[in-house]
């Protein structure tokens, strides 16, 4: 049986996909001056992000994805001595931080999902770096 903890996470996260829903269809007005005030929306947003439960271990990853320890340096903005450490002995294992199994997952999320994010999205998310990049 799910503790009380496990399970209250589960009925405010459904509350807030079920609010989520009901503002679907209206789309806030944005402040133009900065700061900008949080709506409800925004709110809710937060409140989803603070308890994603987002992650993928390096093993998982390259497990997955045919990527070299230098890939996933480049992914997880470490060194590549970093990453040799992941995958150490007992002696030498260090264990991957919490922000690296997000960037993990974050990069199996886009490798899986890339053709069907919007080119607008893509730019803002990549920059300039989508010249030659054609869907």
């Amino acid at each position: 049986m799910p503790n009380k903890c496990s399970t209250d996470h589960a009925i405010y996260y459904q509350r807030y996909l079920d609010r989520l829903a009901q503002l679907a269809g209206k789309k806030p007005t944005r402040s133009k001056s900065y700061p900008r005030p949080l709506t409800d929306l925004d709110r809710i947003l937060i409140q989803l992000y603070s308890n994603w439960q987002l992650a993928m271990t390096p093993k998982e990853f390259i497990s997955k994805w045919e990527v070299s320890r230098e890939d996933m340096a480049l992914i997880c903005s470490r060194s590549i001595s970093t990453v040799n450490s992941w995958f150490a002995g007992t002696k030498r294992y260090k264990a991957p931080a919490a922000d690296v199994l997000r960037h993990l997952a974050l990069m199996d999320f886009l490798l899986e999902n890339f053709d069907a994010i919007p080119r607008e999205l893509l730019e803002r998310l990549c920059g300039s770096n989508l010249e030659g990049y054609s869907p």
